[in-house]
């Protein structure tokens, strides 16, 4: 049994004109939102065993905020460019080269990749994964080069607004 966890980064500041798309930060909400839905998945007794970024600043923000809330160091994050505004395809090419000693996966991304490959993994049609989204998606498979569209199924879809 696999279990996948993908959430976009939270909401990023456009404020800052001078910046590139990849060196945006997070904004107000995004900070407020980022450890928000880091406490709910951590309350909800999942503990991911990897966690992969991209490498763009809302991002791996965001990625620091679940690392904390788990007590990891920022040290123990991955960061793939590939990841940054990545297909679906780049998504699965992802995937199957997780280590297979990990069974609890989480990426963070971002949109329409993230909510592309949901679609396709668990044969669902969420029109929009918001900002600090989380899907999880479990895998009944023994490897991580299995994972193919269709294989996955939705177990859970939180968003910040979920709750009002």
């Amino acid at each position: 049994m696999r279990t996948l966890l993908l959430m976009r980064h939270a909401k990023s500041s456009w404020g800052d004109e001078n910046l590139s798309d990849h060196e945006r930060p997070l904004n107000k909400r995004g900070l407020r939102d980022a450890p928000k839905m880091a406490a709910r998945l951590h309350a909800r007794g999942i503990t991911p065993d990897i966690l992969i970024s991209s490498t763009a600043v809302r991002a791996h923000s965001t990625a620091r905020f679940v690392a904390g809330e788990y007590g990891l160091s920022p040290d123990s994050l991955i960061f793939l460019d590939e990841l940054y505004l990545a297909s679906e395809s780049t998504w699965y090419d992802i995937f199957v080269e997780f280590p297979e000693t990990r069974h609890t996966a989480m990426l963070f991304g971002h949109n329409p990749g993230i909510t592309e490959v949901t679609n396709s993994l668990c044969n669902v049609e969420i029109e929009n994964i918001p900002t600090a989204g989380i899907v999880t998606i479990e895998f009944a498979l023994s490897a991580w080069s299995n994972v193919a569209p269709g294989s996955g199924k939705l177990l859970d879809f939180d968003y910040p607004k979920r709750d009002q």
